[in-house]
């Protein structure tokens, strides 16, 4: 068996009712949408002011950053000189020490050659040293030889003053008798006798020049001249020679003559030698 639904027909009154409610909603939603567009002008006008506030910011950091750079190129360039002048500083330094390394390579070619001559100095010093030890060994054995020549040369001239002394006595005894035997007979006078002297010369070491010594050979003193031929304006020397004693004429030359008078006594002639 078929139901039917019962029908429903619509009345008058209702459709004012959904008319008003659809005028409701449409004026609601008109002002959603004013509400809406106010807050986005409202969030749009805060993000633009936030935006114009970080672009203001963004051109205060932006000139603080130019005004930064320009100090900094202004400190870079200021650096760029410092660097050039260093630069050249440091060219010039290179130079000087160029220079001064080549100075250091001189003088140590300077030192070289000076420690070569050291040695050679040295070298000649020993062999100076080792010859003036030879010439000190055989100056001492010269010496040496000297001293026993000395030696040998006073005993000689003791002898020959001892026999000088006997020949001038001998002369002085013949002299007295002559004298005696002049004074008993009508013959000239007899000679002078001989001056009672012994004369003997001594050469020196180095100088080689020689000293005459004459010794009176009687007892008692003896007023002697000594004359040196060649000797210009010298006058004689005149000495009292007492018994036994020496007088001494120094600085004479080999070959030199020598004379010898005294009052009474012939003159001696003596030559250098």
């Amino acid at each position: 068996m078929i139901e039917t639904s019962p029908q429903l027909s619509e009345s008058p009154v209702h459709d004012n009712e959904h008319e008003d409610h659809k005028g409701s909603e449409a004026s609601f939603g008109l002002r959603a949408a004013c509400c809406i567009l106010v807050l986005a002008t409202l969030v749009l006008a805060y993000t633009v002011y936030q935006e114009n506030s970080t672009v203001a910011d963004t051109r205060t950091q932006l000139a603080q950053a130019t005004d930064e750079g320009a100090r900094t190129r202004a400190d870079l360039d200021k650096a760029n000189i410092k660097v050039a002048d260093m630069q050249v500083q440091l060219t010039r330094a290179a130079g000087k020490s160029a220079n001064l390394q080549a100075q250091l390579a001189t003088a140590q070619s300077q030192n070289s050659d000076l420690q070569a001559q050291i040695g050679k100095a040295r070298s000649q010093d020993s062999e100076m040293k080792a010859q003036l030890d030879s010439a000190k060994e055989r100056l001492s054995e010269a010496r040496a030889q000297v001293g026993l020549a000395n030696d040998n040369s006073a005993l000689l001239r003791k002898g020959l003053d001892a026999a000088k002394a006997q020949v001038a006595d001998l002369q002085s005894q013949i002299a007295r008798a002559q004298a005696t035997a002049g004074s008993t007979s009508t013959q000239a006078p007899a000679p002078l006798a001989a001056m009672p002297v012994a004369a003997t010369f001594e050469k020196a070491l180095w100088t080689g020049e020689f000293t005459l010594h004459v010794r009176n050979t009687s007892p008692g003193p003896l007023n002697v001249a000594i004359t040196v031929e060649g000797s210009r304006g010298q006058a004689p020397i005149s000495a009292t020679i007492k018994g036994g004693s020496t007088c001494d004429v120094k600085d004479l030359a080999q070959g030199t003559n020598v004379v010898l008078t005294s009052n009474g006594f012939s003159p001696v002639n003596l030559t250098v030698h």
